[in-house]
């Protein structure tokens, strides 16, 4: 969980509580309580993103050879290397966390 507060600090823990008034997170040294009021932005890790992130990485990173090339593949020549080398670096996309926004704070 990261919680962005409004003094640009961000705190990134496991949540312990969340009432109306309070969250408290658990961090590497202790608990931290942080009032709502001072709350920006609640994040949480999303899983389902990062899946359709990464697919997207993949079909593009294959698609690429692909569209760069169109006509190699009638020219006797094989671009499959090509694709699994681009589908394996859009694969990269998987690497980089995600995550969704659970609450927002009131503008100031």
């Amino acid at each position: 969980m990261q919680v962005e507060l409004y003094d640009t600090r961000v705190v990134k823990g496991r949540a312990v509580s969340i009432t109306p008034e309070l969250i408290v997170v658990a961090v590497r040294d202790g608990e931290r309580r942080v009032p709502r009021t001072e709350v920006r932005r609640l994040r949480v890790p999303s899983i389902p993103k990062r899946i359709l992130f990464g697919a997207l990485g993949v079909f593009t990173g294959a698609l690429i050879p692909v569209l760069a090339c169109p006509y190699c593949e009638n020219e006797g020549h094989s671009i499959d290397k090509q694709v699994q080398i681009g589908a394996a670096v859009g694969a990269l996309v998987f690497l980089i966390p995600q995550t969704s926004t659970v609450y927002k704070g009131p503008k100031r």
